[in-house]
């Protein structure tokens, strides 16, 4: 242990530094996207009086440095967090992480940089319900490059998975959602969810991809009586599930697992009920 710690000091120092990073542009950009139509309408007014009338309603939106500075407890406990999540991804995702296997080192760099986007789409998809283009295209960039350069390294077998996984994503919630209008009427998928699995199928391959539905369905599914439960003692005005969050789970969750391991375990499980 001693020795592999040795080897990985540089390591556990970008680790350090990215999650100080990816905690910052978390808060920077969450704050930013759900103050989007305050700046937009500061942007967009052509007379300073506008402006300043909006901002005496509204309030100024705040630097990236006054984010900071106002949400010091929560930027500090998020780095924390970002740190351990660093850690277990390294040792429980990828245990024989060594300095003299580069690939390997892209590999956990790749997640230890979607993290932070991930907990982003995690809270603006919780407050406002929607998935922004923007985010959703800088996660696909990151991914696309990472999967490039990692693929230069090894054989076409690793290219081929990633590529399936993408495939995989699209039809699985594309389908869903197409199957949704069909036969209820109602979107049961998002276009921003389809796009963010997408973008993710490509980052852990298709069984990952398994894995990561049945946990995301399963959590939603035990929320959802939650809800329905509550509703019968109280009224609740919106009763609408954002479906990112729980994908957010999943694939967070997944990050710490072998590929099917989910799919293993719920194949088990009927096994037994038969």
């Amino acid at each position: 242990m001693t020795e592999l710690i040795g080897k990985n000091y540089i390591y556990y120092i970008l680790s350090v530094i990215l999650a100080v990073i990816g905690s910052a542009l978390t808060l920077i950009y969450t704050y930013k996207h759900l103050n989007i139509e305050v700046i937009k309408a500061i942007k967009d007014s052509k007379k300073i009086s506008d402006r300043v009338k909006i901002k005496r309603k509204q309030g100024s939106p705040l630097t990236p440095f006054e984010i900071l500075k106002r949400n010091i407890v929560k930027f500090s406990v998020l780095s924390i967090i970002y740190i351990v999540l660093f850690l277990l991804i390294t040792y429980l995702g990828d245990k024989k992480l060594d300095i003299s296997d580069f690939k390997r080192y892209l590999q956990v760099l790749e997640k230890l940089i979607v993290l932070p986007i991930l907990v982003a789409i995690f809270i603006i998809d919780t407050k406002k319900r929607i998935i922004p283009n923007r985010v959703l295209l800088t996660l696909f960039e990151i991914i696309a490059g990472f999967t490039l350069m990692i693929g230069i390294m090894t054989d076409n077998t690793y290219m081929i998975d990633r590529i399936y996984g993408l495939i995989a994503g699209l039809l699985i919630f594309g389908l869903m959602a197409i199957m949704g209008k069909m036969f209820i009427g109602k979107d049961a998928m998002g276009i921003g969810d389809i796009k963010f699995m997408t973008a993710i199928g490509l980052m852990v391959g298709p069984l990952k991809m398994l894995d990561i539905t049945l946990i995301a369905f399963t959590l939603a599914l035990v929320f959802s009586i939650i809800i329905t439960v509550f509703r019968k003692y109280k009224e609740i005005e919106d009763d609408y599930i954002a479906f990112g969050p729980f994908l957010t789970f999943g694939i967070v969750i997944s990050l710490f697992l072998n590929p099917g391991t989910i799919v293993n375990i719920f194949s088990d499980i009927f096994k037994l009920g038969k």
